[in-house]
């Protein structure tokens, strides 16, 4: 068996990165297939915006042609600026139940850190803004949405191996949406709020308008995550490149935008889940993959929330509760979705913990960001 870096130039080597996951889940009915052109797009290092100032590199294991793991690598140079110490990723680890496969793959990533004098690795934690965090510990019982991780129980239980401890874990629950489990008194406020002008509510009638407020979501993130332990610097240019491939997927209506008289101060992202058009489709679009897409767009009863953030001079204020006021009502709009997910909520974001809980989630799904100190 030998690890080696691939050539992303090399069609076969993307090819083979990529299919992996798609051959150790293919009877797995709980796994949702990423969009392969996506993963592609991110392999491709002389167009994604990621290696204008940072490095990643993308090992396989392989032992007589056949594929048995694989992990990314990652050294985001302005996080660790940010930080004042030397950091790197990794994601996209998918490997056999073989502990000594594991070992060696693991082993050579590190070793790509030890090169840079890298200080700190953590994982798994995407290389974008959009993409799902952490390694699944908790709820393989349940469907993963389009956009979340999921992975076989013995995963952890490798990295472990390899002297990762926990960093953070960020969890996940269900909203049934056919109940009103919010405080009535949070609709009054947001009411009495918006009727004396202190708050508006923008709706969006196309993907154009959406697309208008893309700077305005991305300075939102800045301000109100900044301060987070696990906060990600990103240039405008790759928040952008991520939001064009969330725009696919965007219904018209459901992403709101909350205003300050002229000032937008918050956001709530929600589309539908195509996780089980993904799942037919094998993450593809083409030739066929976007009727199993579209048709999936149209009847699926679950909703996603990805995305809820008021900027922090505001919190407090009583945009919280016109912010969770909206997200509830989209239960009245939007019939047909029966549940929702909440996704990816850190466990040191009490705030948004508690808010979550107060309009119904039933948390459940845990994920895992590890981190391992190199001397």
């Amino acid at each position: 068996m030998r690890v080696r870096i691939l050539d992303t130039s090399k069609r076969g080597d993307v090819r083979k990165f990529i299919q992996l996951p798609f051959d150790l889940y293919k009877n797995c009915k709980n796994w949702c297939p990423p969009f392969r052109s996506e993963l592609k797009n991110l392999m491709n290092k002389t167009k994604f915006p990621l290696y204008q100032h940072s490095e990643a590199d993308f090992l396989l294991a392989e032992d007589k042609g056949q594929v048995l793991g694989r992990i990314a690598i990652h050294y985001p140079k302005p996080y660790s600026e940010f930080k004042g110490k030397e950091v790197a990723f990794f994601n996209f680890f998918d490997v056999v139940q073989d502990a000594e496969v594991s070992r060696q793959l693991l082993d050579s990533a590190l070793a790509w850190c030890n090169q840079r004098k890298i200080n700190l690795v953590k994982g798994p934690t995407s290389f974008t803004r959009s993409a799902g965090k952490g390694m699944m510990v908790e709820g393989f019982e349940n469907k993963a949405p389009m956009g979340v991780n999921y992975n076989f129980p013995y995963y952890g239980k490798f990295i472990e191996a390899a002297g990762f401890k926990k960093r953070v874990d960020y969890v996940s629950g269900i909203l049934d949406t056919e109940k009103d489990d919010i405080d009535p008194r949070v609709h009054i406020i947001a009411e009495k709020l918006q009727s004396r002008g202190k708050f508006e509510v923008v709706n969006f009638d196309s993907k154009e308008e959406m697309r208008q407020y893309i700077p305005d979501i991305y300075r939102i993130n800045v301000e109100a995550f900044e301060d987070a332990p696990e906060f990600v610097p990103y240039t405008l240019e790759e928040f952008t490149a991520m939001a064009e491939d969330l725009l696919s997927v965007l219904v018209p209506g459901l992403p709101k935008i909350i205003k300050a008289g002229d000032e937008v101060i918050g956001f709530v992202i929600a589309y539908p889940d195509l996780g089980d058009g993904l799942r037919k489709a094998k993450g593809r679009m083409f030739p066929f993959g976007w009727i199993h897409l579209l048709r999936a767009k149209r009847t699926t009863t679950n909703l996603i929330f990805n995305g809820i953030g008021i900027i922090p001079k505001y919190q407090g204020s009583g945009a919280n509760a016109v912010l969770y006021s909206e997200l509830n009502k989209i239960r009245e709009e939007y019939p047909r979705f029966k549940t929702a997910d909440n996704l990816q909520v850190a466990d040191y974001n009490f705030r948004s913990f508690k808010d979550m809980s107060s309009v119904g989630t039933k948390w459940g799904i845990t994920h895992r960001v590890y981190e391992k100190v190199l001397s």
